[in-house]
């Protein structure tokens, strides 16, 4: 199996990734790519058939909100006098 992946911020928060792996199966196992079991489900169409190759990519975009503290209301940190 061969993967090559990076990833770039777009900003502070925000984060762009892109994945390639490609597996090459000898003629008895019927790896894949995906992250799942071969074994324990022969109907798995995720799997390629026995002895063949199998490419995939995974693109995105990763955001983190900014989360409120409990001090807060609203957004505006109000300060009382």
């Amino acid at each position: 199996m061969f993967a090559l992946g990076g990833a770039y911020s777009l900003s502070k928060r925000t984060l762009r990734y892109a994945t390639v792996a490609h597996v090459r199966n000898a003629s008895g196992p019927n790896f894949s790519v995906a992250n799942n079991n071969p074994g324990t489900d022969n109907d798995n169409l995720a799997n390629p058939l026995r002895g063949h190759t199998q490419t995939g990519v995974n693109i995105g975009v990763n955001h983190s909100f900014r989360r409120r503290a409990l001090s807060e209301p609203n957004g505006v940190n109000r300060r009382t006098t």
